[in-house]
């Protein structure tokens, strides 16, 4: 109803139909915002179909300067939808055709409780703390 998280390591093909329901919700008044790492293979892909099929989402990225470990970089490997802190899905699951049509995949619902408060909490206070930034 007021604000979703998505958070994935990867979006790849297959998953149009997925944006254009989060340009739906983004146009229902929703606020859409969207991490995604940026380091991999197809990264720019990914940001060009969100620009194109999802405008009105807002991208984030966890920044190279915030995830460095001496000469290497920490992946963003969460995976999980946060709806208005009032629900949550964690999963295995990347944003991708396999993981949503042929892998062996796990995910678990939260409806209620503290888990999808706190998980919604702490997104929001990464994008104000400077620790994900907007694309």
């Amino acid at each position: 109803r007021l604000r979703l998280w998505v958070v994935s390591y990867v979006l790849k093909g297959g998953m149009d139909p997925i944006l254009l329901a989060l340009q739906e919700r983004h146009e229902a008044g929703v606020e859409v915002n969207v991490l995604l790492d940026h380091r991999p293979d197809g990264a720019a892909w990914s940001f060009g179909r969100i620009a194109a099929l999802a405008p009105g989402c807002n991208l984030f990225v966890w920044p190279d300067e915030h995830r460095e470990v001496g000469d290497k970089y920490a992946n963003l490997h969460a995976k999980c939808a946060v709806a208005d802190g009032r629900q949550a899905l964690v999963s295995s699951a990347n944003l991708t055709e396999w993981a949503m049509g042929k892998n062996l995949e796990v995910g678990y619902l939260v409806t209620g409780g503290a888990t999808p408060m706190a998980l919604d909490s702490y997104l929001e206070q990464l994008a104000i703390v400077g620790e994900i930034v907007g694309r």
